[in-house]
């Protein structure tokens, strides 16, 4: 009867040397925690738990990570994007709005009104 490394760290069954892991385990001594759906292949696995590539996230990095998670000026709403909060706007809500677009009179930059002339 063939011994198996490390006897499968208890998480696995031992058949003529090979090791059979228990669902969650991987490697060929079972030493190894496995992640949801692999990582969906957009991550690495380390220690049990995806670590996700920029872009994605979830448990299994199955999910589309809102950008810049949308700069803390709003709400990240999964296969939509960012929802900004009022003064925001921009794909990751990173720039500032004006009041009313500068009510046409001026060019908004940074949250500040640059007003045409006489305005």
């Amino acid at each position: 009867m063939a011994l198996c490394p490390n006897d499968c760290y208890g998480q696995g069954q031992c058949f003529d040397g090979t090791c059979y892991c228990k669902i969650g385990w991987t490697g060929v001594d079972c030493s190894k925690k496995t992640c949801p759906a692999d990582c969906s292949g957009r991550g690495l696995c380390k220690d049990g738990v995806c670590d996700c590539e920029i872009g994605w996230g979830g448990q299994d990095c199955g999910t589309r990570d809102c950008p810049n998670s949308c700069s803390g000026n709003g709400i990240c709403k999964i296969g939509t994007g960012c929802l900004c909060d009022f003064g925001w706007s921009g794909f990751d809500c990173a720039t500032a709005t004006c009041p009313s677009d500068c009510y046409s009179n001026g060019v908004c930059y940074n949250g500040t009104c640059g007003c045409h002339e006489g305005w």
